[in-house]
């Protein structure tokens, strides 16, 4: 039915080296929309929900970060962390890069709690970069940024 160049079969031995595509576990975000001067956007690689990125101050709306995996690879999950603060991240979008180089919104979360690393499912996507879209954080008025201490990917 399928032979020759492309086609089913091809697909299909390809299949396995596919699903292996993973993006690597701990990457620094490329690229930000701002940042405190103390706080740049490499400290949301780590772990330590103590070191984190926040937004520059009055930035509290559609603040982003973007990740390069360097090649296409398969996500299905994200992990995000924050520390107990009113500027912890609470609503955020996730987009993954077009053919033509923009980006497409393809999901929105909601983090529950602050001061905890959470995961995030429910999709997959086989994409090279992606941007997540931090609508907004948990606080008051005295919440003057966005904060994000930890971004995964698997």
């Amino acid at each position: 039915l399928c032979q020759g160049a492309g086609g089913l079969e091809t697909l299909l031995k390809s299949a396995p080296a596919l699903l292996k595509s993973a993006p690597p576990p701990l990457i620094a975000p490329t690229n930000c929309s701002s940042a405190h001067s103390s706080h740049k956007k490499e400290n949301a690689l780590t772990r330590d929900l103590g070191t984190y990125w926040l937004s520059s101050y009055g930035n509290v709306k559609n603040e982003w970060m973007i990740w390069d995996f360097k090649k296409p690879c398969f996500i299905s999950q994200i992990f995000v962390g924050d520390s107990k603060h009113d500027c912890s991240l609470k609503n955020f979008a996730l987009h993954v890069e077009t053919k033509d180089g923009n980006f497409r919104k393809v999901k929105t979360f909601t983090k529950q709690r602050t001061n905890s690393i959470e995961s995030f499912s429910g999709f997959l996507h086989y994409t090279q970069k992606v941007k997540l879209v931090f609508q907004d954080n948990h606080g008051t008025s005295s919440g003057q940024h966005i904060l994000v201490a930890h971004v995964s990917f698997g």
